[in-house]
């Protein structure tokens, strides 16, 4: 009996002590498991953290490139919309002049005017429709404003305002046009610019040499020399009314000096002298 409970004894003594060996070996390959674990989602993190990094940067990138995108889609967009609505009323002008202008070469001109805005309006709207822009043809306020004005004049003053008219009209159009053939980034619109700019050069011209614009010019630069050499002339005489009148004051007798400047002072001063001394002569009559 004592045997048997001997080796029972030893035999649990032996199990607990090998438990205790292999949770003692436990112990440490949970923590490396633990340790490997924390490592891994570590590692886990940082490529998550580069990854959100990568696509924050890919879409400020994006972003960026879509703002410039933008940036020229709005450039060509309000080129588009200046060139359709200066067609439109360049027509509509030109046909009003047809019709109500006295000078047979206006109405010429206008004839030309009115051919030449309608084919860059076809052109227009085909390069528009490659490009994705929406083209608008409704006119703009102050261009129904002048349209109205030339409706009411008559005679010379029609052909003269429209003939200004166009000379102004038309070298805002060759700067629109030549900025987008210079700056455009849509490239059927930049190419429709640069094929068109010649024409509206030569419209240009034309009116310029209608309306004697050299003559005009050359008549402003001679008003401003004129009136730049008043403006010295009057300066001139002012700094001279100034001095002279400093020598008045020092020339009048009994201001107490003996003036020195001439031309008033002493012409009055000789006067008044010459009718004293008479009239002390006058009074020494031996009668």
């Amino acid at each position: 009996m004592k045997k048997e409970t001997f080796a029972a004894v030893a035999t649990l003594a032996t199990m607990m002590f090998l438990s205790q060996g292999a949770i003692a070996q436990d112990q440490p390959e949970r923590t490396n498991r633990s340790a490997d674990t924390n490592s891994q989602l570590d590692q886990a993190g940082q490529a998550g953290a580069r990854g959100q990094a990568g696509q924050s940067d890919r879409a400020g990138q994006s972003g960026a490139r879509a703002g410039q995108s933008g940036q020229s889609q709005n450039m060509d967009q309000r080129f588009v919309e200046f060139a359709s609505t200066n067609d439109q009323f360049e027509i509509q002008a030109a046909r009003l002049a047809e019709r109500n202008a006295q000078d047979d070469q206006i109405k010429q001109m206008a004839r030309q005017i009115a051919q030449d805005h309608q084919q860059s309006s076809q052109k227009l709207k085909q390069a528009a429709q490659q490009a994705g822009i929406q083209v608008s043809e409704q006119l703009k306020p102050h261009q129904q404003a002048m349209l109205q004005e030339l409706q009411e004049m008559q005679g010379q003053e029609f052909d003269r305002a429209w003939l200004y008219g166009n000379v102004a009209g038309h070298t805002k159009a060759v700067l629109k046009f030549r900025d987008e053939a210079r700056e455009g980034q849509n490239e059927q619109i930049k190419q429709f610019a640069q094929q068109t700019l010649p024409t509206l050069q030569k419209h240009l011209q034309h009116a310029q040499e209608m309306a004697q614009f050299d003559t005009a010019q050359q008549a402003g630069a001679t008003e401003r020399a004129n009136h730049s050499s008043d403006s010295s002339t009057d300066r001139t005489r002012s700094d001279s009314s100034g001095r002279s009148g400093s020598s008045f004051d020092r020339g009048t007798p009994g201001a107490g000096g003996t003036g020195t400047g001439r031309g008033i002072s002493d012409s009055n001063s000789d006067t008044a002298g010459s009718k004293s001394s008479t009239g002390a002569s006058s009074g020494q009559n031996p009668k």
